[in-house]
């Protein structure tokens, strides 16, 4: 009869760590190409908006239709709404 105390050898395999697939050059020349798209948009955006915001500063009508917009001018700065 076996005792119930009785050890039974358990053999536990070694566990094996994948690497992470690597870093690739497609997706790191998508990002330096995102951001250059994004820059060149904040560009247009900025002086889109310029336009607008002196042409309303010099009295010029928005006009009708689906958008609008506004200035706001308090003493430290003039900001554009655009209204949809």
């Amino acid at each position: 009869m076996a005792s119930a105390n009785q050890s039974i050898p358990f053999v536990v395999s070694p566990q094996v760590v994948q690497r992470p697939e690597p870093v690739t050059q497609q997706i790191l020349a998508f990002i330096q190409s995102t951001r250059q798209q994004i820059e060149h948009l904040e560009q247009e955006l900025s002086e889109a908006q310029a336009g607008v915001q002196e042409a309303l500063q010099a009295g010029a009508d928005v006009q009708p239709g689906m958008l609008g917009a506004f200035l706001i001018v308090t003493e430290l700065h003039t900001r554009l709404i655009v209204t949809a």
